[in-house]
């Protein structure tokens, strides 16, 4: 029997199903339990399982093509399972499935990314290009000082970041205007706001309206930081 026989029947033998796509596919990748895979056409991406290949989820991105597509194997005991998009402009996009909005939309300032991956333990990510340049990113956070600060401020509990600032104020026992106070106050109440972290938590308006308008449109509140503060910070640059 000749190799390229051999080759043929190995082939026919392992080969369990042909799956048609309506686009070209750059990148596939599977999930931490191997029960469902997933793969890009152009910029979306298409779940599907593995026993029977139907579809499970279909994500349309709106953005550049899809060059890699990566899966977490740990996802710190969540159920849900956490994918890593890279595009061809050098958009990092992390995902918590099944929810399609990205949890975090990274510019990695990489307009030719060639390789990414997880670190086994999921804490962290890496982006290599053709520029020969690797960028590492740490999913965790900590805090330090140069002095010798108190951190019993820092909440034992789980928080989402955009809780981070108030944190710091606290940490450093900085002034407080009405508008710090309150977001103490939703810390407290709410400490993990996020539809894409736990679609279960229930919507809150005013937290909505505070969040865009302080990081969007600058329009909640006047700054605690006194003016002629701010100025002469300003000159000083």
């Amino acid at each position: 029997m000749s190799s390229a026989l051999c080759a043929q029947l190995f082939a026919q033998r392992y080969t369990l199903s042909v799956i048609k796509t309506a686009e070209p596919v750059k990148t596939i990748t599977w999930n931490k339990n191997g029960n469902y895979f997933g793969y890009a056409e152009r910029n979306n991406i298409v779940l599907r399982t593995t026993n029977g290949y139907s579809v499970v989820q279909v994500i349309p991105t709106y953005k550049s093509n899809i060059n890699f597509l990566k899966f977490s194997e740990n996802t710190a005991g969540l159920d849900m399972d956490q994918l890593a998009t890279l595009h061809t402009s050098g958009l990092l996009d992390f995902r918590i499935l099944p929810d399609t909005a990205p949890t975090l939309s990274l510019e990695t300032e990489n307009s030719e990314p060639t390789v990414m991956t997880y670190s086994h333990n999921g804490n962290y990510f890496a982006v290599g290009n053709s520029n020969g340049t690797v960028l590492l990113y740490q999913q965790n956070y900590f805090f330090w000082s140069n002095y010798d600060a108190d951190f019993s401020a820092v909440p034992k509990n789980e928080v989402s970041f955009f809780y981070m600032p108030y944190i710091i104020m606290n940490i450093i026992d900085a002034p407080k205007d009405a508008f710090i106070e309150k977001m103490n106050e939703f810390m407290e109440e709410i400490p993990v706001y996020s539809a894409e972290y736990d679609s279960t938590i229930p919507k809150n308006e005013e937290l909505d309206v505070i969040t865009i308008d302080r990081v969007v449109k600058d329009e909640y509140s006047p700054s605690p930081i006194p003016e002629e503060v701010l100025t002469t910070a300003r000159k000083g640059e």
